[in-house]
């Protein structure tokens, strides 16, 4: 009999850590936003945690932190004078804000990995030199996924797998949701479509480059492509523990 706490009949367990660990990815991903609006000074209305009715709000001096009853996504809300200043700023400050949240998700995975490594060279299951080729080819790795997942994605292609080897050391189920979700929320808000960031991206620095028409015709098939993927698209994230 398993001395997982998780399996077996307490399912209700395993999806409470699903949400859990999904809402602390994006909550991670948000505040990469809400760290950029800060520095350039963009006021913010709210921060919030989830969808729907107010659980719980706390004013923290300026701004809101707000719980919400359905545990899914997090988001930041600039007040409508931090939306008009964000509007008038250079295009790479725009750019540096819309990245935050990828960035944050890239190291909350790079992080994690190396801390997994780290454990593993502690348990004498990996050498430093094998841990330093690692941690240099993990970015390079993170990078690869998304240029996978971009050709996958544009080229309607309904299977995409995505390894990720974290070395020589047993993971729980909690890291494998964090890498899981982490790694998603990374590949996807990179793609250059709609409102995601990747979309904001490249529409805030094609609009110096491409014809207006053309970046409407690209932002209608980028969304076809993107509820699309919804329904035909599946993606295998495999962690991979050697």
């Amino acid at each position: 009999m398993s001395a997982d706490p998780l399996r077996g009949p307490k399912w209700i367990l395993r999806i409470f850590l699903v949400l859990a660990v999904l809402e602390a990815c994006f909550a991670l991903h948000e505040f990469g936003h809400f760290r950029e609006c800060q520095k350039r000074n963009i006021p913010v209305e709210e921060f919030s945690l989830g969808l729907g009715p107010i659980l719980y709000s706390h004013d923290m001096g300026g701004w809101n932190l707000n719980v919400r009853l359905i545990p899914i996504m997090a988001y930041v809300r600039p007040t409508k004078a931090g939306n008009l200043k964000e509007k008038a700023m250079p295009v790479l400050d725009r750019c540096m804000i819309s990245l935050a949240g990828v960035r944050n998700n890239a190291l909350g995975v790079i992080f994690t990995v190396l801390l997994l490594q780290l454990l593993a060279v502690w348990n004498g299951k990996l050498s430093w030199k094998d841990f330093s080729c690692n941690a240099a080819e993990l970015p390079l790795q993170l990078l690869l996924s998304a240029a996978l997942f971009f050709t996958h994605f544009f080229t309607f292609s309904s299977h995409v797998k995505l390894p990720l080897r974290v070395g020589p050391v047993a993971v729980n189920d909690a890291v494998k949701y964090f890498l899981h979700f982490n790694l998603m929320l990374f590949v996807l808000n990179l793609m250059p479509a709609g409102f995601l960031d990747g979309g904001r991206i490249f529409f805030d620095v094609g609009a110096y480059f491409i014809n207006d028409t053309v970046l409407s015709v690209f932002w209608i098939y980028s969304m076809f492509t993107l509820f699309s993927a919804v329904f035909r698209c599946s993606i295998d994230i495999k962690i991979v523990q050697e």
